[in-house]
């Protein structure tokens, strides 16, 4: 942006963000009762901060999404993957002024570099609940609602979710 006398006008402003890490589906009960899970997981990952030409530091957040779509027998245990992280750390450390001689600067200088692995891996256990039906009236104090099944429609069932960090 141009200001007057043909300056460049540099300006920032700040939004929030929400950080999150998600799983969104949606399961169909097969005729073999098994399941087709459609969906996805969501991963927001806060990096190392920058700086604008103003002097503000900002995060720097990468945003990752693996889409799933699988066939899963009843009770079997899906595997999502593919959430990766790698972050590489330079540090450089230095002597004042012998580390900048020329020929044996080196000496007085060291350089490490760490480099950090890690995926996000989510185990999903989904599992279709039996029916369960009512003894009492519509409101009553019975077992509880019927669960329709049949017809390859959409049922609830129970996730056991576990996460693990993995760090190679």
């Amino acid at each position: 942006m141009l200001g007057n006398g043909g300056q460049t006008v540099v300006t920032s402003s700040i939004t929030p963000i929400t950080v999150t890490t998600g799983l969104s589906f949606v399961a169909r009960i097969n005729g073999d009762e098994s399941l087709t899970v459609f969906g996805s997981a969501t991963n927001y990952v806060l990096g190392a901060s920058f700086t604008d030409p103003s002097g503000n530091s900002f995060p720097n957040i990468t945003f990752q999404t693996t889409p799933i779509q699988r066939i899963i027998r009843n009770g079997d245990t899906m595997v999502i993957g593919g959430l990766n992280q790698k972050n590489d750390v330079v540090n450089s450390v230095k002597v004042p002024l012998l580390g900048d001689l020329p020929f044996i600067g080196n000496l007085f200088r060291s350089r490490s570099v760490t480099t950090d692995d890690k995926e996000l891996l989510i185990f999903v256990t989904p599992t279709i609940l039996p029916e369960r039906v009512s003894t009492a009236g519509v409101g009553g104090s019975g077992g509880g609602a019927a669960i329709p099944t049949g017809g390859g429609g959409a049922l609830p069932f129970r996730v056991r979710p576990r996460n693990e960090v993995c760090d190679r």
